[in-house]
C-alpha cells in the first residue's frame, strides 16, 4: 500500500479540522466508520510482519479520529503493539487539545510517556517529537524543552518539527506574532525538511480558531509563501493542504487560486510519479469542494490511468483513493466503479501480507469518504479475509 511522506501530516490536519469544526457534536456512528471496522480487520490480521501490522493499525486509528469516532480510535490505539502505540496516543492527545479537550488529553499523554519510556533505539526519540507537539497543543511550555533536546539528538530529521512544535506552543498560549516569528527563523533555510514543517507550522497557526482573523489570515499566507520554498511534488501536496484551510475560514477564491497553483504543479509531474495518481484525485477534491465540480471529472479521469504507473501492490489503494475522489465530487456511481476496481486488483494479489495492506488502504479511503460496504461488498470481503493464509 502506497503511502504519501507526508500523508501523516496530512491526515493530522484533517483530523484537526473535525474537531475545531464539531468538538462534542461528532455522531455516535460516522458513516465510514463500518468500512474502517474493516480495514481494522485486516491490518490486525497481518501476522507475518509486526512492523507493517502496527503501521497499518495506526493508520487506521487515526482515519477513526478523522471522522470523529473518537472512541474507536482510542479504543483501539491502546491495543496497538510496540512503540506505534506512543505515537498513536501522542497525536489523538494532540487532537483532543486542539478540541480543548484538555483532561483527556493529558490522560493519553501519560500513557503515550508510558510507552517512551519502555522503548530503546531511535524510536523513543520519534515518539518524544510526537509528545512534544501534543504538549505544545496544550500550551506546555515544555513542549519547547522536549522539543529542542529531541534535535539536538537528530537536527536533520527534527529541527524543522521542533520549530513547528514551538511554534504551536506559542499559538496555543495566544501569542501569535511569537508563534509566526519562530518559524520565520527558517524562512531562508533551504532544506527539504525544514522547508515542509515551517510550512505545515505556518498552516496549523492559521487553524487556531482561539486567535484572530487577522493572525490566522497572516498565517496562512505564510504558509503559501513557505510551500514555494517545497521542492517537487510535495508541494503540491502542501498547496491543497492550504487551499482546503482558506476554504474553511470562508475564501472560496483563494481556495481555488491555490489549487490552481497546484494544479499546475501536479500535472506536469511525470507519468511515471508513483503518487501522481493520489495527488490528482486530492486536487480534484478538493476543486469539486470549493465549488469547481466541472474540473474535478478530468483530473480523476487523469488520476485513475496514473494508477498503472504505481507498483503493483500499490494499484488496489491508490484506485480508492482515486473512487474516494469520485465520491467528494458527488459521483456515486463513480466511485463505487473505482472501489469495486480496487477490491478486484486487491484480489488478484498473490501473497497475503501485500493483499491485507491494500485492503487495509482500500477501506480506509472508503472510510474517510463515508462509505460503507454495501451487502455484495461485504461477502467479497469476507471471502478475501478467509484467504489470508500462506504465503504471506
Amino acid at each position: 500500500m502506497h503511502r504519501l511522506p507526508g500523508c501523516t501530516t496530512g491526515l493530522l490536519t484533517l483530523i484537526l479540522v473535525v474537531f475545531s469544526t464539531s468538538a462534542g457534536a461528532a455522531p455516535a456512528r460516522p458513516a465510514g466508520a463500518v468500512a474502517l471496522d474493516q480495514a481494522l480487520r485486516f491490518a490486525t490480521a497481518i501476522r507475518s510482519d509486526d512492523k507493517d501490522r502496527a503501521q497499518a493499525e495506526e493508520e487506521v486509528v487515526l482515519e477513526y479520529a478523522a471522522i470523529g469516532a473518537f472512541a474507536e480510535a482510542v479504543s483501539q490505539a491502546a491495543a496497538i503493539e510496540g512503540w506505534r502505540r506512543g505515537t498513536a496516543l501522542a497525536d489523538l492527545a494532540r487532537i483532543l487539545a486542539a478540541a480543548g479537550r484538555r483532561d483527556e488529553a493529558r490522560v493519553l499523554l501519560a500513557q503515550a510517556a508510558e510507552v517512551r519510556a519502555a522503548t530503546e533505539g531511535w524510536q523513543g526519540p520519534r515518539i518524544e517529537a510526537h509528545v512534544a507537539q501534543a504538549r505544545a497543543a496544550l500550551g506546555d511550555p515544555g513542549a519547547r524543552g522536549m522539543a529542542e533536546a529531541t534535535a539536538a539528538g537528530d537536527p536533520r530529521q527534527y529541527a524543522g518539527r521542533a520549530a513547528a512544535t514551538i511554534a504551536l506552543q506559542f499559538a496555543a498560549q495566544g501569542n501569535a506574532a511569537a508563534a509566526l516569528a519562530e518559524l520565520a527563523k527558517l524562512d531562508s533555510v533551504e532544506d527539504f525538511d525544514a522547508a515542509w514543517w515551517r510550512t505545515v507550522g505556518y498552516l496549523e497557526i492559521s487553524r487556531r480558531e482561539s486567535l484572530s482573523r487577522d493572525d490566522r489570515t497572516r498565517a496562512l499566507a505564510a504558509a503559501r509563501r513557505s510551500a514555494a520554498g517545497v521542492p517537487g511534488w510535495k508541494q503540491g501536496e502542501a498547496l491543497i493542504d492550504i487551499a482546503g484551510e482558506a476554504r474553511l475560514q470562508g475564501s472560496r477564491p483563494l481556495a481555488v487560486e491555490v489549487l490552481t497553483e497546484a494544479e499546475k504543479l501536479i500535472t506536469a509531474q511525470p507519468a511515471t510519479l508513483s503518487v501522481k495518481a493520489e495527488l490528482l484525485s486530492r486536487l480534484a477534491a478538493g476543486l469539486a469542494t470549493a465549488g469547481q465540480e466541472s474540473r474535478a471529472r478530468p483530473l480523476l479521469e487523469s488520476a485513475e490511468k496514473a494508477v498503472g504507473s504505481a507498483m503493483v501492490i500499490e494499484q488496489p489503494a491508490l484506485y480508492a483513493v482515486v473512487g474516494e475522489g469520485w465520491s467528494h465530487a458527488g459521483n456515486a456511481g463513480e466511485a463505487a466503479r473505482l472501489y469495486d476496481r480496487a477490491l478486484g486488483a486487491a484480489a488478484a494479489l498473490q501473497n497475503a501480507r501485500p493483499r491485507a495492506l491494500a485492503l487495509v488502504g482500500i477501506l480506509r479511503a472508503m472510510g474517510r469518504a463515508g462509505v460503507a460496504p454495501d451487502p455484495a461488498m461485504a461477502a467479497r470481503l469476507h471471502t478475501l479475509y478467509a484467504g489470508l493464509k500462506d504465503p504471506w
